[in-house]
């Protein structure tokens, strides 16, 4: 009897060890957080927008950040006729890959002068202000994209401080507000500094989705993908970080 007590006991103390230390494994798993980087002047990450805002929309258990590239900035910022030849030509195939439409107000200025000055730095400016006054990230995916149509399907020039307020008022900001934050330092010292969080995660091309988890960052993909490459990506990724 008493040896069969002994046995019962050791087998309690192994099964209570057993759950402390699978329950202190789960406390210390981190939740896989999903990195992308974008700029509002790629014609691709327009193209991808509708895939990244479906691909977060079925993974409400990942946490989100999305950072701006910095594409266009510096001595890179300059009319859109010094790559209009190009972006005639790209335009269609942005469009016949991802079945995004480029509206008429953009193309009307990309087939005639193609004055628009290209210049990532404002709509990343307008990014970083939404970032400090709206928590929730997914809010800040949705932003990039109103963004980039405003830019691509509507004509808004990219340097349009007043039009990229009038977006920024839509989640309750006060437009006056806006663009008094847009010619901020502080402001722009931010944008800045994702620029250089977007170099040391090694991202050269754009769009670009990362997932981090417990220290770790992996690349889901750079460059344009559908749903499915992506889903199956995820997959993988989280197979391997949790082995």
């Amino acid at each position: 009897m008493f040896p069969c007590f002994s046995y019962m006991r050791q087998l309690l103390t192994t099964a209570l060890a057993l759950v402390f230390s699978l329950s202190l494994h789960a406390q210390n798993e981190e939740t896989m957080k999903l990195i992308y980087v974008f700029d509002p002047l790629c014609g691709w990450c327009y193209g991808f927008s509708p895939v990244i805002q479906e691909f977060v929309d079925n993974h409400p258990e990942l946490e989100l950040e999305v950072i701006s590239g910095g594409m266009v900035v510096g001595d890179r910022v300059g009319p859109l006729a010094d790559i209009a030849p190009y972006m005639r030509r790209a335009y269609k195939d942005v469009e016949d890959r991802t079945g995004v439409r480029f509206g008429k107000p953009y193309l009307d200025e990309l087939f005639s002068e193609a004055k628009m000055i290209m210049n990532s730095e404002p709509a990343s400016l307008a990014l970083a202000v939404i970032k400090k006054e709206i928590e929730d990230p997914r809010k800040h995916l949705e932003f990039a994209g109103k963004v980039q149509k405003a830019i691509y399907f509507y004509g808004m020039h990219p340097e349009d401080l007043d039009g990229l307020s009038e977006i920024m008022s839509q989640y309750g900001l006060d437009k006056t507000t806006c663009l008094s934050l847009l010619k901020s330092e502080l402001t722009k010292e931010a944008t800045h500094a994702e620029f250089r969080r977007s170099d040391d995660l090694g991202v050269t091309g754009y769009p670009a989705v990362l997932a981090e988890q417990n220290g770790e960052i992996v690349r889901l993909l750079n460059g344009y993908a559908e749903i499915n490459s992506l889903e199956l990506r995820l997959e993988q990724v989280t197979e391997a970080l949790n082995e």
